[in-house]
């Protein structure tokens, strides 16, 4: 009955290789669009529209909604090749440049396929070659180099990685074909695709390097000593030659920049994020050995690496035994040793060289065609091997079972499958590898704020800015702001926002029980904030509609806050800056000053890290009490967090104390966008000038200690040569001496006044911004 099935496969293999090519073509057309975007394709998109102006539209400006010629041409072209997604950007232009954001990346992705595609194509070639022409065997290859989780779904979105992998594989093809047999017919596409793919990452070269090099072995072995020079040389001339013409970024300075490239890309070591890795956060410049080795276990099926190491058995085993006669059976020996090489050279790289590596093994997924080659060999092995025919039937029956395992896999997790763990490593990996180290899942989660919330403005909070991509295509309601505070939704791929208390959960993008990406709306707003800092001999505030008083007793510092104004509180926060007090600092809330009410014994109170969180008791929080070990050696900022449920609360301004404000400057910005505790709104002025200022007239004189200018995401609009100007009846005016070590907190000497005036001492083009100005007073 088996035989029959076999004998069956085999008569009609060549419509099941077209079948199969022809489910791949639909299934391409169909999840192309399912993908969002990761943090590389907008940085590669302006690579590729710098290189595309550079050449074709220096005379031309564009001002579009998602092109701007001007902004582009500030940036240049940079190490990054990016001739392969030039047509992609001939396309936009074809249109005007009009596309919408979700047009021009649903169209990269489908590009990035179209290679993958094409890669596959040659790599069933290759697997002919590697199985001696068993359509069949070459198929199973075929199918394990698609059905790789991770690498299938980067084949749409990963235009760097995922096209280095696909003109990888088609450059070692015809590499192979070379050695089989030497003509310009297979020198020509060699070379042109070899450079494609070294443009597109420089690692291309390894396959012109190990071709040459063992193209230069045979022919020595072979003594053809004048073809071994007339092939080698043009190999290397033309692939440099053509390399050049495809790189705009070296034409300057040729050399030169080719040295630049190669220092950059083979050890990157601008890039100086950690990662997690068991567990732990680790420098991308200090990673251990196994790195690599580790990544590829617990991501590439088990099968798979079973019968790669068969394969890598039986190739080695065939080069030793044969090794004066590699060139027989259609050269399989010199076949082996190219592909040996391809794959082991990257890593000997790695652990001698130590480069910096990026998260996952993404970065390496070019050797993962390799890896499959290899597999193929192992399959083709063991079919050919005289072994029972049940022992072939059950290798081949687990190898379908992985096939259906992760064809079902995939399914059920489309589009996330790029967090992919082996099952066997899967619940440890969920808490101490990466998940969605790209945001890939980040405009998914934005697509369920816009499905579930219809205001005009939402404000959303993302450690990645995609809000954007959803301009043009319709009314783009969404906002970015700076802080959580000031946001209606937080978008994060941690497993516990750290903010939580103010917000509630609204959805779970999960993979395999695992939260990859969440969205978390807004169920508390703040109504206030406070500041007590505390240093080791003396104590300042916020002033901003309270004042403190401090008292010793019992070996403690008891500091008492009276609010201007009763708030209405439903939660209360106090969030630390260090640990030195977390375990003895006890807060209590009152409403009288009298009756007091422990925030540790209040309902809904919660820890987390170095924030405390608790339902305030009384109906309006009037007093509140901080008590701390008398003892503190290192400054601790102690803030208070009132918060009030629903969302008809208004968020009040934080600085009750200020009377009034007032500016020589015109703004587009009103005054009070400094003083609405939002984070993400500024004060902005034009360029600096002297004599640019802000008077600010307090409620009654304090003696002030600081003043605090947060620049928020615009650290370079700081006043320069900044002037502070005190008094305390508006007429008469002393300067203020001052220090500051990042252009934010200025501090000084106590000074009492009910003025203070902030003036700009020299001209800057640069603008000034306040996105929230704070005074502080010492506690009596």
């Amino acid at each position: 009955m088996l035989n029959k099935g076999m004998q069956w496969l085999e008569k009609n293999s060549k419509i099941l290789v077209l079948l199969f090519f022809i489910l791949l073509f639909i299934y391409g057309c169909a999840a192309g669009n399912d993908y969002g975007i990761n943090t590389d394709e907008a940085l590669q998109r302006r690579h590729s529209l710098a290189t595309y102006i550079h050449l074709f539209l220096q005379d031309e400006d564009y001002h579009t909604a998602t092109f701007d010629s001007d902004e582009v041409k500030k940036y240049g072209m940079t190490a990054y090749g990016s001739t392969v997604q030039l047509p992609l950007v001939f396309i936009e232009h074809l249109n005007d440049f009009e596309m919408t954001y979700e047009q021009i990346y649903t169209m990269r992705h489908y590009y990035n396929f179209f290679w993958f595609f094409l890669s596959v194509i040659f790599f069933y070639r290759l697997a002919m070659i590697l199985t001696e022409g068993k359509r069949l065997e070459a198929l199973l290859g075929t199918v394990i180099y698609v059905l790789c989780p991770r690498t299938l779904a980067d084949s749409f979105y990963n235009i760097k990685d995922g096209l280095c992998m696909a003109l990888f594989i088609i450059s070692t093809f015809y590499g192979v074909k070379l050695i089989q047999k030497l003509s310009l017919k297979y020198m020509l596409p060699f070379v042109v695709f070899s450079a494609l793919c070294t443009v597109s990452r420089i690692v291309g070269g390894v396959v012109v390097a190990v071709v040459v090099f063992v193209l230069f072995i045979k022919l020595v072995q072979e003594k053809k000593w004048k073809t071994l020079l007339a092939y080698c040389s043009l190999a290397c001339v033309l692939f440099v030659g053509i390399f050049v013409v495809i790189s705009p970024n070296v034409w300057q300075d040729v050399p030169g920049a080719l040295m630049w490239i190669i220092k950059i890309f083979s050890n990157y070591t601008l890039w100086g994020s950690h990662l997690l890795y068991m567990g732990e956060w680790i420098a991308g410049t200090d990673l251990p050995w196994h790195y690599l080795f580790v990544w590829i276990g617990m991501t590439v099926p088990a099968t798979y690496l079973v019968f790669m190491a068969i394969g890598l058995r039986n190739g080695c085993v065939y080069c030793i035994q044969n090794r004066k006669t590699l060139g027989e059976r259609g050269n399989r020996g010199w076949i082996y040793l190219v592909l040996l090489l391809i794959l082991t050279v990257p890593f000997l790289y790695v652990l001698i060289a130590h480069p910096v590596l990026y998260d996952g093994w993404r970065h390496f997924y070019f050797v993962y065609p390799v890896i499959v080659c290899w597999i193929t060999i192992g399959l083709h092995a063991m079919f050919g091997a005289q072994i029972k025919k049940e022992i072939k039937y059950a290798g081949t029956a687990v190898l379908a079972s992985v096939f259906v395992y992760l064809t079902l896999w995939i399914v059920k997790n489309h589009p996330y499958e790029y967090v992919y763990y082996n099952p066997w490593i899967r619940s440890y990996a969920a808490d101490n590898f990466p998940r969605d180290y790209w945001f890939v899942s980040e405009k998914d989660a934005l697509e369920y704020i816009l499905d579930h919330d219809d205001r005009d403005t939402i404000n959303v909070y993302s450690e990645r800015d995609y809000t954007w991509i959803f301009n043009g295509a319709r009314k783009n309601p969404l906002f970015l702001v700076g802080s959580a505070e000031a946001a209606d939704y937080v978008v994060s791929i941690g497993t516990d926002f750290q903010d939580s208390y103010l917000f509630e959960k609204a959805m779970d993008i999960t993979v395999d029980d695992m939260a990859i990406h969440s969205v978390y709306k807004r169920a508390l707003d703040i109504v206030k904030s406070v500041a007590l800092t505390i240093g080791e001999d003396s104590a300042k505030y916020e002033l901003n509609g309270i004042r403190w008083t401090e008292e010793k007793a019992e070996g403690k510092r008891i500091y008492t806050g009276e609010l201007t104004e009763p708030i209405g509180t439903d939660i209360l926060a106090v969030i630390l800056s260090n640990e030195e007090i977390l375990d003895e600092i006890e807060v209590s809330v009152s409403d009288d000053g009298v009756h007091w009410y422990p925030l540790a014994a209040s309902p809904k109170y919660s820890a987390c890290e170095l924030r405390i969180s608790a339902e305030c008791v009384v109906y309006e929080m009037k007093y509140v009490k901080v008590a701390c070990p008398e003892t503190i050696t290192q400054e601790t900022q102690i803030r208070l967090v009132m918060s009030r449920y629903g969302e008809t609360v208004s968020r009040q301004g934080v600085n009750l104390t200020i009377e009034n404000l007032e500016s020589n400057v015109e703004t587009a910005n009103p005054l009070s966008a400094m003083t609405d505790g939002n984070i993400g709104t500024r004060w902005e002025t034009p360029f600096q000038e002297p004599g640019m200022y802000v008077k600010v007239t307090l409620d009654d004189a304090y003696s002030l200690c600081g003043v605090t200018l947060e620049t928020g995401e615009s650290p370079w609009d700081y006043p320069r040569e900044l002037k502070i100007l005190g008094s305390v009846d508006g007429e008469e005016w002393t300067e203020i001496p001052y220090t500051t070590i990042d252009n934010d907190e200025y501090t000084f000497a106590p000074v009492k006044c009910r003025y203070l005036k902030l003036e700009v001492g020299a001209a800057e083009r640069t603008d000034w911004s306040i996105y929230e100005l704070s005074l502080f007073t010492m506690v009596e």
